[in-house]
């Protein structure tokens, strides 16, 4: 013979052991963001149907969400190109979500050299196949950027070059030489 209210009480002593006390109608959302599997940091916004924010905070963070289907965005701000993930439609019920996402990074330094010698300037990364500009570092700079193929334009006064055929692949901790 069922008994179900062990049962209840069992789902009830679940909930409060595994994260904090939500209000009926509430649930507790706690998305974290990684790169080559360490924490960093990020952003989690997380909308209604209409657009409206319920939610937002870094990652890592517990954000009360009412039950319902949202939007989820993640977005890693510790990467200096910001990827960001969208998912359309998560539903919500009363209850405690935990999960990370995981994006593919690499830390690289872009070393210009024109002549032979070492130059300083600002490159503007643009994702192969052109489009908007992601991020705009500085020649020697050691940033942490999204893996993948890019382009550029490197800056020097009002002097141009154009840089094609960036690869940065996941995991990579590399110097990467651009001659002119």
């Amino acid at each position: 013979m069922r008994r179900p209210w062990i049962m209840f009480a069992a789902m009830t002593l679940s909930t409060a052991v595994v994260g904090t006390a939500i209000g009926q109608g509430m649930a507790s959302v706690n998305i974290g963001v990684t790169v080559d599997g360490q924490d960093i940091e990020g952003k989690v916004t997380i909308k209604d149907v209409n657009g409206t924010v319920v939610a937002e905070g870094p990652a890592g963070t517990d954000l009360a969400v009412p039950v319902g289907s949202h939007k989820v965005i993640v977005e890693a701000t510790a990467l200096v190109d910001h990827p960001t993930y969208v998912h359309p439609s998560f539903p919500f019920g009363a209850r405690n979500y935990a999960c990370k996402k995981a994006f593919a990074g690499a830390t690289v330094t872009l070393l210009v050299s024109k002549g032979g010698r070492r130059v300083q300037g600002d490159i503007i990364l643009q994702r192969e196949g052109g489009g908007e500009p992601v991020a705009k570092i500085r020649s020697g700079q050691q940033v942490r950027i999204s893996a993948g193929r890019y382009q550029g334009t490197f800056k020097q006064g009002r002097n141009e070059w154009q840089i094609k055929g960036l690869q940065f692949p996941e995991g990579a901790i590399q110097d990467i030489p651009v001659n002119f």
